[in-house]
């Protein structure tokens, strides 16, 4: 996870990236090997990136002995656009631009070479970097031939009876700068076509295609031709007329029925699979019980999709119905079915204050083998060791596949069986059970470590809510007993801090924030339904929200907690989730700021919240009727030299696996006023992500490399050129994966010691 702050070097740092002046950067690199026409060699280098944007230049080497007169590239910009370019005009066509020289500049001498054109670009998404596509050239002497060729993006297609579509036909140019005549032949009965332009001296033309009600369904070959300066060249598109003289639509739900408890609320998917009928069609819900109303959004559509929202009152009786979606359109009528089970109120309880007061602690199991197992290769540590086997600390659902488990790991279930085990042991009195709530899609925005799996694109928030929070809800519902315990949920970790500060830095938390909003506060209105859970929101630590973020955050965070229901749902917040801020920083440069004015600018950055008890402290301020868990598995800091802070790290916003940390704090609870508990919420040993730089794929459960976690120096944040050390230990695993090197570390420098 990325722990990112915004200093007030950030708006000055962003606007020299951009500014198209001078540049500096560690190094640059070609996107691409050189492409070549003519004799003439065309390379593209980035010159700078900082992440959320580019510069880059394009140079062009004649090798031939003939000077070159003008050129044409193509660059493809992928998740990226452009913010100012130099030395060239250009026009966009999709992700790529065509870039020809400004007036006057676009003759190469013979053996000569050109510094043709730069640009800068913004990024709107992770493939940001641009490259080479094509290079065409008038003049030189490669021994190239004018010519010229087609394609067809796409290449063919379905298309229902009654539909129209198009593609892009691109003209491919090497020399030949000529007009060139397109005709479409191969068109079946019932079907137009139509290319516009139909002569073009560019490099696109489109075309249409128009399926009457009355085709007939099957596959033709259509054939797009390209006649010019005596060349002809073709490019074949299949195209499949689909129908068989009937037009149809089914229905689906997605989930096709749940539980949801009195005073609750859920939804489901309901999909229109179309089969040549395009028109509206008009959806209405039925069979739904007193108490429980249910609603369609929209109801009526031309789409492919409804959200059935279904919200059950306090009173609504516990039973089992069907509800029953129907849609009608065009004489059609089909239906969609869901099995609706309403449960009762949870038992009584004797709801606390503060759930880790008068509690014992839930030791994870799983985690405790790895640690034992460790401690017979531990050394001189292994005393030490064996000791963190025995302290409790919090289980993460990183995914929906981590709520039901595995043969050989423990689901959600699993973790609170085990919990009623040991509760028993102790006496039978409260326990406390830790939990992450962390799968929100498009998650962990501004770093590639864990993205998740669940995608905004790709139907994720719905997902999230129905298979993953629903389903949450639904275990620590399935057994009474499960009522004994005292849930502790920290929800959603990094989510809204990168809300505060990152939207405006990064396309993808921009684009992700809704999503976040939308996510926590659904979390948050269904956990807060059992009596026996208490929320805590993450609220990230004193290095990224300090400076004069606490404000802002407290505006988002009550924004998103009134969406909720109100902010009396939660119990209170979570700080230094998975990171290594101090608990209590003894030295403070800010008692004399003449003599360590070096580490107030280059180390806190004239961030006031040297530790996270300050922190907490203003956080306090901003919520004063709501109470605060820290995150003491990984803030131990052995003591330094006077004059030195006691956070041995490069800059304070590194996150990934920091060399020199060591264990903090011990579970436990009112250890200061307005704080519930100290909590090892991130285990200490398990990874923050893999140091393998080759790994940049997304794996199985969403994890990837992050340049964060590697060995080489990163650019500061907001100081582009300007490098500093990762502090990363490598060798490590994807994240939440045991890390024995680390754990070792960690035992080793713990404070207090073990």
């Amino acid at each position: 996870m990325r722990r990112l702050h915004l200093s007030l070097l950030a708006t000055a740092s962003l606007l020299a990236a951009c500014s198209g002046g001078s540049r500096s950067s560690p190094s640059t690199s070609a996107r691409a090997a050189p492409l070549s026409s003519n004799g003439v060699n065309a390379t593209l280098r980035v010159q700078s990136d900082w992440k959320s944007g580019y510069c880059a230049d394009v140079t062009l080497e004649n090798t031939s002995a003939a000077a070159v007169t003008s050129w044409t590239v193509v660059v493809d910009l992928h998740q990226s656009t452009v913010t100012n370019l130099w030395n060239g005009t250009y026009t966009t066509s999709g992700s790529q631009i065509a870039v020809k020289p400004a007036a006057g500049t676009g003759t190469i001498a013979a053996g000569g070479s050109l510094n043709a054109f730069g640009f800068c670009g913004n990024a709107t998404g992770s493939t940001y970097l641009p490259e080479l596509v094509s290079l065409v050239v008038v003049g030189g002497g490669g021994g190239g031939t004018s010519d010229f060729a087609l394609s067809a993006n796409p290449a063919g297609g379905t298309l229902p009876q009654g539909s129209s579509g198009s593609s892009t036909i691109t003209i491919s140019r090497s020399g030949y700068t000529g007009s060139v005549a397109l005709t479409v032949s191969g068109v079946p009965a019932g079907v137009t076509a139509t290319l516009d332009p139909a002569t073009t001296t560019g490099t696109t033309s489109t075309l249409a295609v128009a399926v009457s009600s009355s085709a007939a369904p099957g596959t033709s070959t259509v054939t797009v031709t390209g006649t010019g300066g005596g060349i002809t060249r073709a490019v074949q598109l299949a195209l499949t007329v689909s129908g068989n003289g009937t037009s149809d639509f089914a229905l689906s739900a997605n989930p096709a029925g749940g539980t949801l408890p009195q005073g609750a609320s859920g939804s489901s998917t309901i999909s229109i699979d179309r089969s040549g009928y395009t028109g509206s069609v008009a959806l209405t819900v039925s069979g739904a019980p007193a108490g429980v109303m249910a609603t369609l959004d929209p109801a009526t559509t031309t789409g492919t999709t409804s959200t059935l929202s279904v919200a059950v009152s306090s009173s609504a009786a516990p039973g089992t119905s069907t509800l029953t979606v129907t849609g009608t359109g065009g004489g059609i009528t089909r239906t969609a079915q869901l099995a609706l089970t309403v449960s009762g109120t949870q038992p009584p309880t004797d709801r606390v204050e503060n759930p880790f007061a008068g509690a014992s602690f839930y030791v994870d199991p799983q985690w405790a083998a790895k640690v034992r197992d460790a401690a017979t290769r531990a050394g001189d540590l292994s005393a030490a060791v064996t000791r963190v086997a025995s302290q409790p600390s919090a289980f993460w659902l990183d995914r929906i596949a981590a709520i039901d488990g595995t043969s050989t790991s423990l689901g959600l279930a699993g973790h609170l069986d085990e919990a009623l085990k040991q509760q028993a042991t102790k006496g039978a009195g409260p326990m406390v059970v830790a939990m992450i709530v962390y799968d929100l899609p498009d998650r962990d925005c501004a770093a590639f470590a864990s993205n998740g799996e669940l995608h905004t694109s790709q139907n994720g928030l719905a997902r999230y809510k129905a298979e993953y929070i629903d389903r949450i809800v639904q275990v620590l519902q399935s057994k009474p007993a499960y009522q004994q315990l005292r849930i502790v949920a920290v929800v959603e970790p990094d989510s809204l801090p990168n809300i505060v500060t990152n939207t405006g830095l990064y396309s993808t938390c921009a684009a992700a924030a809704p999503t976040y909003r939308e996510g926590v506060a659904y979390a948050v209105k269904q956990l807060a339904t059992l009596s026996n859970v208490y929320l805590y929101l993450d609220i990230a630590h004193s290095a990224w929200l300090g400076w004069e973020h606490p404000d802002h955050a407290a505006t988002v965070y009550n924004e998103v907690l009134t969406a909720a229901g109100g902010a009396d749902l939660v119990r209170g917040f979570a700080t230094n989730v998975a990171n290594y801020s101090a608990l209590q920083e003894p030295f403070n440069p800010y008692d004399n700021q003449n003599q360590y004015n070096d580490l107030i600018v280059n180390f806190f950055e004239w961030n006031r919240m040297i530790d996270e008890a300050t922190y907490v402290n203003a956080m306090r301020a901003r919520f004063p009727n709501h109470h605060f868990i820290i995150d003491t598995g990984r803030s131990g800091w052995p003591a330094r030299a006077a004059g030195l802070p006691i956070e041995n790290r490069t800059h304070r916003g590194n996150w990934c696996n920091v060399t020199g940390a060591g264990i903090g704090e011990r579970p436990r609870a009112d250890p200061v006023a307005g704080v519930d508990a100290y909590y090892w919420l991130k285990p200490p040993g398990e990874s923050d992500g893999t140091s393998d730089s080759t790994q940049t794929t997304p794996d199985a459960e969403g994890k990837r490399y992050d340049p964060m976690c590697g060995a080489n120096p990163v650019e500061r944040p907001y100081a582009t050129g300007e490098l500093i050390a990762t502090d990363a230990l490598q060798g490590a695993p994807p994240a939440g994966h045991w890390f024995e090197e680390q754990f070792f570390m960690l035992v080793r420098n713990a404070t207090p010691a073990l």
